[in-house]
């Protein structure tokens, strides 16, 4: 059974808010979106489930280019975590993080201040270790390495598990892989 999950989106995945460049943008522009969580049917896997979606802002300086990576929360100001990303790629191995939407289009940018989506639950595809990506199975506990891939092997003590793998299908280095992210921002919704 599949949940009905009504699409509240202020505005689409793979679209950011100011997609229309409507705004001039700037650090204060929709501060009341940044950090609050929606539900969403997924457009993109197809799996049926809903995907959890943050609305986070460019708080890197600089815009993003679009990869299929985690991102870092920014801890410059009070309350920049949850709702701000300070670093895209995320550098810090084992810390905690969201993963780019995926509705966006790889090689595409985030202008600096904008709004944008990225998933704290459900499935998204995120870049596999540049190593040899021996080491990944089905349901392993993910974590970022220091360039915002799926680390090589299982979550150690200390990492955060950003979710767990959905599947292993013949791995390549550096190639888009499936987690099914479990950040918990909040509990998951209720089946219905």
């Amino acid at each position: 059974m599949t949940v009905a999950v009504k699409n509240t989106l202020p505005f689409e995945r793979g679209d950011t808010y100011n997609e229309g460049d409507f705004l001039t943008l700037g650090d204060g522009v929709m501060k009341s979106l940044e950090g609050r969580l929606f539900w969403a049917k997924d457009t993109v896997h197809d799996s049926g489930m809903p995907v959890g979606l943050i609305a986070v802002k460019n708080d890197t300086g600089a815009a993003i280019t679009v990869a299929n990576s985690f991102a870092k929360f920014s801890s410059s100001s009070e309350f920049d975590f949850p709702r701000r990303i300070g670093t895209f790629p995320n550098n810090t191995a084992g810390g905690i993080c969201v993963a780019l939407d995926d509705a966006y289009t790889v090689g595409g940018t985030i202008a600096d201040d904008d709004i944008f989506w990225c998933v704290f639950w459900g499935p998204v595809s995120v870049l596999a270790d540049a190593s040899s990506a021996a080491s990944l199975a089905t349901g392993l506990a993910v974590a970022s390495n220091n360039a915002g891939c799926i680390k090589d092997g299982a979550a150690a003590a200390g990492e955060v598990v950003l979710g767990r793998l959905a599947y292993a299908a013949s791995w390549t280095a550096a190639t888009a892989a499936t987690v099914f992210m479990a950040v918990d921002f909040k509990a998951t919704p209720a089946a219905g």
